[in-house]
């Protein structure tokens, strides 16, 4: 009876492990946006929070600031991760980078999701900063702005 037990119980293990070890390999998910915009969402939600509760509750204005907090992180939350959805979904694939003697911009060569070549200048400041290299992942963030996709 007990050596069935173990037998199942270390099947049961086995499968844990192979379940922990194929989540922790899937891709992450790029969440650049998300963490910038619920850090301005908490300062704005803090000082709106402390005026308010400032007019609500004269006696103590930190009860505003217990409301104001979460409603500004959870709102700079949502509109970061929508800004990261909408990058991720018009990510394109760097094919080719070139340094053109003369010029202080990079010339960064994108490959889109509908097999479009698209060219974006890009200066050494930004080139270092967000160490653009082949193959990676990145998407245009406004017009003729390049953002990696990827964490290094």
């Amino acid at each position: 009876m007990g050596n069935k037990d173990e037998k199942e119980r270390k099947k049961l293990n086995r499968k844990l492990v192979k379940r922990t070890f194929v989540s922790e390999m899937k891709e992450q998910k790029f969440q650049r946006f998300a963490n910038e915009y619920m850090g301005i969402g908490m300062c704005f939600g803090l000082a709106i929070g402390l005026a308010f509760g400032k007019v609500i509750f004269p006696d103590s204005m930190t009860l505003g600031m217990c409301f104001g907090l979460p409603i500004g992180m959870s709102l700079g939350l949502s509109i970061g991760q929508a800004k990261d959805r909408r990058l991720e979904q018009n990510a394109m694939e760097i094919s080719r980078i070139e340094h053109l003697a003369g010029f202080t911009e990079v010339f960064i060569y994108a490959i889109d999701k509908n097999g479009v070549e698209k060219e974006f200048r890009v200066s050494d400041k930004v080139m270092k900063s967000e160490k653009f290299a082949t193959g990676d992942k990145v998407a245009e963030e406004r017009e003729g702005v390049l953002v990696s996709l990827e964490s290094k």
